[in-house]
């Protein structure tokens, strides 16, 4: 069994100025940085063999707070990008909009992605790491709210319309927390 930590990165500019933050990137604030720091202490006691995070700076810098108790090897990878809203990157949110109908939004159509393609780019780099960890082990991916709902719709659909209905968006520095045994992925945890 591997057990996979998900986490969102800490509170960035653009989450407090409602900016459509996808690809592009704005520095953590202060209460962010705060956030990578008290997650870094919290998971201290939990040996990571590996932590992956997606490369914008936002996802980096989470990651070495974290990493300040491991000291093991940061891996950035596409894999764990989060969703682009294309012409709106860095734009305010449209007026009105739920987080809900942002993330089921087909973006594609002003030059961005949709969730069915982060659910797939998700759901294989998941399969690429647990191909690549050892059984009994902890992993550590430090992504983006979007990234780790379309995972949630890649492995376990109706926990994600749950997720929908109620709206639990994944907050900043919560732990979403997979199991992989036997082929199979189980949702653990959720915005803890």
């Amino acid at each position: 069994m591997i057990q996979i930590y998900l986490t969102r990165h800490g509170q960035t500019q653009s989450n407090v100025e409602r900016l459509m933050q996808g690809w592009a990137d704005t520095p953590l604030t202060a209460l962010g940085l705060e956030q990578g720091k008290l997650l870094g202490k919290k998971l201290r006691s939990i040996p990571f063999s590996k932590i992956y995070c997606s490369p914008s700076k936002r996802a980096q810098m989470t990651a070495s707070f974290i990493n300040a108790y491991q000291h093991t090897d940061i891996i950035a990878t596409n894999g764990l990008k989060e969703m682009n809203f294309g012409d709106l990157e860095l734009k305010a949110e449209p007026e009105g909009s739920t987080w809900q109908q942002l993330l089921l939004y087909d973006w594609t159509k002003i030059g961005g992605n949709n969730i069915d393609m982060v659910s797939k780019q998700m759901k294989q780099m998941m399969d690429r790491i647990v191909q690549h960890a050892q059984d009994n082990t902890n992993i550590l991916c430090v992504t983006h709210c979007f990234s780790i709902l379309s995972l949630l719709y890649a492995i376990d659909v109706n926990f994600f319309e749950q997720c929908l209905k109620n709206d639990d968006k994944v907050e900043n520095c919560r732990l979403t927390i997979l199991q992989y045994d036997a082929g199979q992925y189980s949702i653990t945890s959720f915005n803890e």
